[in-house]
Protein backbone atom coordinates (compact mmCIF):
# COMPACT_ATOMS: atom_id res chain seq x y z
CA UNK A 1 0.00 0.00 0.00
CA UNK A 2 2.85 1.97 0.95
CA UNK A 3 5.18 1.67 -2.31
CA UNK A 4 1.44 2.32 -4.22
CA UNK A 5 1.03 5.59 -2.66
CA UNK A 6 4.92 6.25 -3.29
CA UNK A 7 4.79 5.58 -7.01
CA UNK A 8 1.49 7.99 -7.43
CA UNK A 9 2.83 10.77 -5.72
CA UNK A 10 6.16 10.39 -8.04
CA UNK A 11 3.38 10.51 -11.21
CA UNK A 12 1.25 13.04 -10.02
CA UNK A 13 4.44 15.27 -9.37
CA UNK A 14 6.09 14.30 -13.01
CA UNK A 15 2.66 15.00 -14.36
CA UNK A 16 1.99 18.80 -12.92
CA UNK A 17 6.59 19.50 -13.64
CA UNK A 18 6.15 18.90 -17.38
CA UNK A 19 2.58 20.60 -18.16
CA UNK A 20 1.13 24.25 -17.41
CA UNK A 21 -2.27 24.71 -16.26
CA UNK A 22 -4.91 26.98 -17.31
CA UNK A 23 -5.32 30.19 -15.86
CA UNK A 24 -9.25 29.19 -14.79
CA UNK A 25 -7.16 26.07 -13.21
CA UNK A 26 -5.07 28.04 -11.57
CA UNK A 27 -7.66 30.20 -9.92
CA UNK A 28 -9.54 27.09 -8.72
CA UNK A 29 -6.91 25.54 -7.02
CA UNK A 30 -6.38 28.77 -5.21
CA UNK A 31 -10.41 28.99 -3.71
CA UNK A 32 -10.21 25.29 -3.31
CA UNK A 33 -8.18 24.85 0.23
CA UNK A 34 -10.83 27.33 1.50
CA UNK A 35 -14.08 25.10 0.63
CA UNK A 36 -12.45 22.22 2.39
CA UNK A 37 -11.53 24.41 4.82
CA UNK A 38 -14.77 26.40 5.45
CA UNK A 39 -16.83 22.83 5.37
CA UNK A 40 -14.54 21.63 8.00
CA UNK A 41 -15.17 24.49 9.77
CA UNK A 42 -19.13 24.49 9.53
CA UNK A 43 -19.13 20.46 9.93
CA UNK A 44 -17.46 21.16 13.18
CA UNK A 45 -19.50 24.41 14.26
CA UNK A 46 -22.76 22.43 14.43
CA UNK A 47 -24.21 19.16 16.69
CA UNK A 48 -26.25 17.57 14.44
CA UNK A 49 -28.73 14.63 15.67
CA UNK A 50 -31.30 12.66 13.66
CA UNK A 51 -34.42 13.94 15.35
CA UNK A 52 -33.77 17.74 15.76
CA UNK A 53 -32.66 20.72 13.92
CA UNK A 54 -28.39 21.43 14.36
CA UNK A 55 -27.54 23.24 17.47
CA UNK A 56 -24.46 25.25 17.75
CA UNK A 57 -21.91 24.15 19.14
CA UNK A 58 -20.63 27.50 21.42
CA UNK A 59 -17.13 25.82 22.61
CA UNK A 60 -16.10 25.56 18.92
CA UNK A 61 -17.96 28.86 18.21
CA UNK A 62 -15.68 30.45 21.09
CA UNK A 63 -12.54 28.72 19.60
CA UNK A 64 -12.99 29.76 16.06
CA UNK A 65 -13.47 33.70 17.31
CA UNK A 66 -9.84 34.41 17.69
CA UNK A 67 -8.20 32.05 15.35
CA UNK A 68 -10.69 33.65 12.58
CA UNK A 69 -9.21 37.30 13.88
CA UNK A 70 -5.84 35.81 13.41
CA UNK A 71 -6.48 33.92 10.17
CA UNK A 72 -7.44 37.10 8.81
CA UNK A 73 -5.33 39.30 10.45
CA UNK A 74 -2.00 37.38 9.76
CA UNK A 75 -2.83 35.34 6.51
CA UNK A 76 -0.59 32.64 7.66
CA UNK A 77 -1.17 29.25 8.34
CA UNK A 78 1.19 27.89 10.87
CA UNK A 79 -0.36 31.00 13.59
CA UNK A 80 -3.92 30.31 12.65
CA UNK A 81 -3.53 26.52 13.29
CA UNK A 82 -1.66 27.72 16.64
CA UNK A 83 -3.94 29.99 17.91
CA UNK A 84 -7.01 27.72 16.69
CA UNK A 85 -5.52 24.75 19.03
CA UNK A 86 -4.36 26.99 21.78
CA UNK A 87 -7.70 28.17 21.89
CA UNK A 88 -9.78 25.36 22.12
CA UNK A 89 -7.22 24.12 24.26
CA UNK A 90 -7.71 26.94 27.12
CA UNK A 91 -12.02 26.37 26.71
CA UNK A 92 -11.43 22.54 28.07
CA UNK A 93 -8.86 24.09 30.49
CA UNK A 94 -11.16 26.32 32.35
CA UNK A 95 -14.19 23.79 31.67
CA UNK A 96 -16.00 25.03 28.87
CA UNK A 97 -17.32 22.34 26.66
Amino acid sequence: MWSHYVSVSYITVFFFNQRHLSKKTEKFLTILPIAILSTLWFQNLFNQSSDSFPEINYGNLIASLPTLLIAILSKNLLFTIFTGVISYALLIWIGFK
